[in-house]
């Protein structure tokens, strides 16, 4: 998690550390001139502490998303078929 976290800081990218691991596990099975898709689903300053011990800065939450402090969570279910997917994507607007 720590050497994950340190790449993408490295390359400019600020990264929580699932996302950061998922990178760092995709590029190490990656073949050459194959592409992928790494999809984030949380914000660093969600795991701040952690982040800010391991990069040694401190995080800060945007204002676009200090209103959703406190608001319940959404998810949802779905098979893994891509086409699923993309449909949800471009429904929830």
């Amino acid at each position: 998690t720590v050497k994950a976290l340190n790449a993408l800081h490295t390359q400019g990218y600020l990264s929580e550390p699932h996302t950061a691991v998922a990178f760092s596990a995709f590029k190490k099975q990656q073949q050459q001139g194959e592409h992928g898709l790494i999809v984030g689903t949380a914000h660093p300053a969600k795991f701040a502490e952690l982040v800010e011990q391991i990069l040694g800065a401190s995080i800060e939450l945007p204002k676009r998303l200090q209103h959703v402090i406190g608001k319940a969570e959404l998810n949802q279910t779905m098979e893994p078929d891509y086409q699923q997917l993309r449909e949800f994507l471009f429904d929830y607007q």
